[in-house]
């Protein structure tokens, strides 16, 4: 809940990751990633590997199974139809899909990653923007999953520090233990700095913020960065 999914959807330009007020939304690490049409890939720790575009029909049974039963016998035989070539696209289920395996505890159990394949503009170069469970969550297997992302997948990482609590003990010490030869590579941002209303409210904070990363993590100039949410 500190405005990890809200400054993808911002750099993408589109409301499309899941953002609300519970704490630990993702659940499982989601890798953004360059296609000239929206797709979704599952990969599970059994090796298995599902994609949206073939297997809506199995991923609706085994994800929405109400909404799968209310489907027409027409409309469940085009589905399949349709993913014998691979022509099932962003519709209706998209999201609802999208939602459950990305929030779920009990379903990211199962997965290694989720890949999102989405035509935007910042993709197209290669970047892959990914999304991962926070540091602070109150389930031990999210901060697991975070660590490793930021080991074994991420080149650069954007530390999200919500105004609201500026660098919390809890993510010093997780930075601290999972980033601490790669503490370099880390950029900070600011968010939810909107809610401070005063232009000496932001800049004492920002400035705080800064000197609390150079003393806590001994970063020299580290990169702040204010970014409010309706960026």
């Amino acid at each position: 809940s500190s405005g990890k999914s809200t400054l993808i959807n911002a750099l993408i330009g589109a409301d499309f990751f899941v953002t609300n007020a519970i704490q630990g939304t993702t659940t499982v690490i989601t890798k953004l990633t360059y296609s000239d049409t929206i797709n979704l890939q599952l990969k599970y720790k059994s090796g298995e590997k599902l994609s949206y575009s073939r297997n809506e029909s199995y991923i609706l049974k085994r994800y929405l199974t109400d909404d799968y039963d209310r489907l027409s016998g027409i409309e469940k035989f085009v589905m399949k139809l349709k993913g014998w070539f691979g022509l099932n696209g962003f519709d209706s289920h998209f999201h609802k899909v999208f939602d459950v395996i990305t929030t779920s505890n009990e379903v990211s159990a199962e997965l290694d990653e989720v890949i999102v394949y989405y035509p935007s503009p910042i993709l197209q170069n290669g970047l892959v923007i990914v999304d991962t469970p926070g540091t602070d969550s109150l389930i031990p297997e999210h901060n697991q999953i975070t660590q490793r992302a930021i080991k074994d997948v991420c080149d650069l990482a954007l530390v999200v520090v919500p105004a609201t609590t500026p660098l919390s003990m809890t993510l010093v010490d997780f930075l601290e233990a999972n980033l601490r030869d790669n503490i370099q590579k880390c950029r900070f941002i600011v968010t939810k700095i909107e809610l401070l209303r005063k232009e000496i409210e932001r800049t004492h904070l920002m400035n705080g913020v800064t000197k609390r990363i150079e003393q806590l993590l001994n970063v020299e100039e580290p990169i702040v960065i204010a970014a409010p949410t309706l960026v």
